[in-house]
């Protein structure tokens, strides 16, 4: 019956690996049944951990949250001796929650592996619980302590020569330094990331790396730089024949070359990256590739090629939970509108996108994020605003018009506030505002605040 459990199981990874996810979870329950009979907690406690993956595979992380408490359950009943099983089953339980934006809630299941883990001397669960916890305070805004976690991850990684380990905490440290705004320490890190994965000769993790640089270079405007890390991580992408990193590499070449006003090349790229999502069923990305493909046409001043790609932008990412990447493509959709004389529809997707923008900048301080991200959204809806003000005025309505005027100038000084680096997370942390009594308008007196210090 024990040989019976394990094959069952063994089987159940190798459906999970195939894809099937049906025929995995009826080998995993199967293997349960046979666990329970056998009043195995061990084995028990490894069928949770399996019921809990393949649920996450096919994105039900709720599913895979309730097995991995379940595994929790069970572990913390072992014998002392097992009891790393224990450390095992908050980590997966953390990832869950992870998966679900949880991250409060996955810190204590990271804290608790590292507790079990630091007990039983086993380094390699060590270093899982400070890349959690770096993931998860840098996802809640809090870099001081992310930035610790992954530094502790890194030194315990050079200790033990543990190259792989190594590569992804200088990926990790130079995301926290971009988002700070410390593009030459992100630089910094992410040429390491480099050269580490080049000594490995990991072309995968060379090709990431590429990517890394070129997205830093590009949020300082470098974009003839940023294209030549884009196109590496393309080169190797091609020549590892993995489609995601093409897609991604796609995009990135697209957006330096959209900037660099090299329309042609811009078009080319972006066509491509929805060509390989289409073939991936990508459906983010599919909707990203046709934003991206009507903003170069409205560019180039062809707004009947544009309204064609927003419009199936808008009806890719109509199911998806994507409220920012949906008022974009509304913005630019009412932007072609305006272009093509057609005010009154551009009036009504404009304000639409104008409540979406204000949506996701909500989402953005209550998570305490770093303000480039505020940056961009409050960047776009000062354009909205612009553009709204053209269509109101095109349709006679001078004294809505004049209203938007003055929300657009309040837009354009906040933006410039936010352009000097003003860190809403970093006043969130002094104690200066608190995310759950704050509204979106409130921010706007905060920003007009900061503008007399």
């Amino acid at each position: 019956k024990r040989g019976m459990a394990k094959a069952l199981g063994h089987m159940g990874d190798s459906w999970l690996a195939m894809g099937d996810f049906p025929k995995a979870v009826e080998h995993y329950q199967q293997q349960l049944t046979l666990a329970n009979d056998l009043q195995d907690a061990l084995m028990e406690c490894l069928v949770y951990r399996s019921l809990g993956l393949a649920h996450s595979k096919v994105g039900e992380y709720g599913l895979a949250s309730d097995f991995n408490k379940r595994q929790v359950s069970v572990a913390s009943g072992l014998p002392s001796h097992q009891q790393i099983e224990a450390g095992r089953a908050w980590a997966n339980l953390g990832e869950a929650y992870e998966c679900l934006f949880r991250y409060s809630d996955a810190v204590p299941c990271y804290d608790r592996l590292k507790s079990i883990a630091t007990m039983f001397g086993d380094e390699a669960e060590k270093m899982r619980a400070h890349a959690g916890l770096g993931r998860c305070h840098r996802e809640m805004g809090n870099t001081d302590e992310a930035m610790a976690a992954f530094e502790q991850r890194l030194q315990m990684a050079q200790a033990l020569c543990d190259v792989i380990a190594e590569v992804e905490c200088y990926a990790d440290l130079g995301q926290v330094q971009k988002s700070l705004g410390d593009y030459t320490r992100a630089v910094e890190y992410h040429q390491r990331q480099l050269v580490s994965a080049q000594t490995m000769a990991d072309l995968e993790r060379q090709g990431q790396a590429m990517c890394d640089l070129g997205e830093v270079y590009q949020e300082m405007g470098q974009f003839e730089e940023a294209a030549m890390y884009h196109r590496n991580d393309l080169k190797i992408a091609e020549e590892l024949g993995n489609l995601d990193a093409q897609m991604r590499s796609a995009a990135n070449l697209g957006t330096a070359y959209f900037a660099l006003r090299q329309f042609d090349a811009a078009l080319g790229y972006h066509q491509r990256q929805l060509t390989v999502a289409l073939q991936l069923g990508e459906e983010e990305t599919q909707a990203s590739a046709y934003n991206a493909l009507g903003m170069c046409y409205i560019d180039m001043r062809q707004p009947a090629e544009a309204l064609k790609h927003l419009q199936s932008g808008l009806k890719v990412s109509s199911h998806l939970q994507v409220t920012g990447l949906q008022a974009e493509l509304r913005m630019n959709l009412g932007l072609a509108l305006h272009m093509s004389g057609k005010q009154s529809e551009a009036k009504r997707q404009l304000e639409t996108a104008i409540a979406l923008f204000e949506r996701t900048a909500q989402a953005i301080i209550e998570k305490a994020s770093s303000s480039s991200q505020l940056r961009l959204v409050v960047h776009y809806q000062q354009l909205s605003l612009e553009t709204l003000q053209q269509v109101l005025v095109s349709l006679g309505d001078n004294h809505n018009a004049l209203a938007v005027a003055e929300q657009c100038r309040l837009k354009a000084h906040q933006h410039i506030l936010l352009e000097r680096q003003v860190q809403i997370p970093a006043l969130l942390k002094a104690g200066f505002i608190h995310s759950q009594d704050m509204t979106f308008p409130d921010l706007q007196g905060l920003i007009r605040g900061l503008g007399s210090w």
